[in-house]
């Protein structure tokens, strides 16, 4: 378990903290936070390193509602910023086929991203659409046309924002545009990773001071 040496650090960091404050010199106690601020920069590291590898290991397809899975993600995301100002507007609820820990995985890191590159000042506004889609696809293989069943996602968020120049570069995994934020740079690169897992497609528009949305491509259940 690579998280149990890094707790261990923290445990010891605290308690030279509250045992020895008071011997300290001013230098130890700020190294000493240093060291603190470290370790929990790698827990968030290998807990996110550890979600990337092991999202492959949900291998049983299911229906599950999409607003069960908003619900869930959202208090999540939430709970770990202890934020509560976000309003979430769900147009449509309809039923997704897929992987249920890697869906609710995927919309965690959308409503934590939402959160925690919120505006000053604003609160959060979250709104989610659906559009369901019947395409025609020629199988060459099979010599006839096969129908198949599309949910378009589209997640609009009221955060900061980013040019759109780096919509590329924020899907890659451990890449962020803001080195002082809290984050890793595994959100958006393990949302892409599912997608891609789910045989979809992920597209990206973000504006600086108007907000991001992401579009999600989801196959349905295919039939003739």
């Amino acid at each position: 378990d690579l998280q149990e040496p890094i707790h261990k650090i923290q445990i010891y960091g605290d308690r030279i903290r509250s045992d020895d404050d008071s011997r300290l010199t001013t230098k130890s106690i700020k190294d000493l936070g240093r060291i603190q601020v470290a370790a929990e920069r790698l827990r968030l590291l290998t807990k996110g390193l550890e979600e990337y590898i092991n999202v492959n290991n949900d291998q049983e397809l299911s229906e599950v509602q999409l607003l069960e899975l908003l619900n869930a993600s959202l208090a999540k995301a939430k709970a770990n910023h202890n934020y509560d100002h976000v309003e979430l507007i769900v147009e449509e609820s309809i039923v997704l086929f897929g992987f249920r820990q890697q869906l609710e995985l995927m919309f965690y890191h959308l409503f934590d991203n939402a959160i925690k590159f919120r505006q000053p000042g604003r609160d959060v506004v979250i709104r989610v659409s659906v559009l369901s889609l019947e395409e025609n696809i020629f199988r060459q293989t099979d010599n006839h046309y096969k129908y198949s069943d599309h949910h378009r996602i589209i997640f609009e968020d009221t955060s900061e924002g980013f040019d759109m120049e780096y919509k590329d570069y924020v899907v890659q995994l451990l890449k962020k545009l803001d080195p002082i934020t809290s984050g890793i740079g595994i959100g958006l690169g393990l949302v892409k990773k599912i997608v891609d897992n789910h045989s979809g497609m992920l597209s990206i528009e973000s504006e600086k001071g108007r907000g991001t949305r992401v579009t999600i491509t989801l196959p349905g259940k295919q039939h003739r």
